[in-house]
């Protein structure tokens, strides 16, 4: 399970949201802490856009440290327990 992400560099190494980068959803971003490449995920509905790791692109290091793929058990215990208190709740 890996976390949403907000923020990203563009393919010109500037830091750009995922809302501006809505803007430009065919340009290639990767994540500002491990270098990694992202998927854009635009607005959908009610939820933000934002961005996503993926197993293929994932680096060595974001691999074993990037905080948006290597999450705590113990947040993940806890997502698990929120969704069986609140069926229709998502992780934002």
């Amino acid at each position: 399970m890996c976390a949403k992400s907000f923020i990203a560099h563009a393919s010109r190494g500037r830091l750009t949201s995922a809302a501006t980068a809505k803007t430009y959803p065919y340009d290639r971003y990767v994540c500002h802490l491990c270098n990694s490449a992202l998927i854009l995920h635009p607005e959908w509905g009610t939820d933000r856009p934002w961005f996503e790791h993926t197993d293929d692109a994932l680096t060595d290091n974001g691999r074993q440290h990037c905080p948006y793929v290597v999450t705590a058990h113990d947040e993940q215990h806890f997502v698990q327990r929120l969704r069986r208190l609140v069926t229709e709740a998502h992780p934002q």
